[in-house]
């Protein structure tokens, strides 16, 4: 009679290691060998599946018991979008997920020649604005470093600020 798996054997993953194949750039766009992701659903359900992994120190695309690790550019969460709601304005994340946002939540971070808008969330990785995203928040611009949402102006600082 054999003994019962260990639940360390159940939770074995199996682990590919493509971190020199697989990359995230800093827009948010997956490239496997250097080539763009054309199949937007693959790119949705990777994004969806990035999970920190304790074990590895860092994080992978987790998908049922498989685990692939991948480079990125800093970022490996994105906003891809805003919509204007009755409760004010909310983000759409590239793993399809949708949250109220909070303008205290925002920094500007000074990147090459440009100023990116970075979301901070209590217990989820930054997230930056893709180019379209950033587009959209700024129709809300009342000058270089506030939002106008509503009757209410917001200061948006610094990332490296408090």
């Amino acid at each position: 009679m054999s003994r019962p798996p260990s639940d360390h054997e159940l939770e074995q993953l199996f682990t590919s290691y493509m971190g020199k194949e697989l990359f995230l750039s800093k827009n948010g766009e997956w490239f496997h060998e250097g080539v763009k992701f054309s199949h937007k659903k693959l790119a949705s359900l990777f994004h969806r599946s990035i999970r920190w992994d304790a074990e590895l120190n860092s994080f992978v695309i987790r998908i049922g018991k498989g685990r692939a690790t991948f480079t990125h550019d800093g970022y490996v969460r994105f906003v891809t979008a805003i919509t204007e709601t009755d409760a004010g304005i909310s983000v759409i994340f590239a793993s399809d997920e949708s949250l109220p946002m909070s303008p205290k939540d925002l920094c500007i971070q000074q990147e090459e020649d440009q100023e990116i808008f970075l979301l901070r969330s209590p217990g989820f990785p930054t997230a930056r604005f893709t180019r379209r995203a950033q587009q959209l928040l700024l129709q809300y611009a009342q000058s270089d470093n506030s939002l106008k949402i509503g009757d209410a102006i917001f200061t948006i600082p610094s990332c490296g600020e408090s």
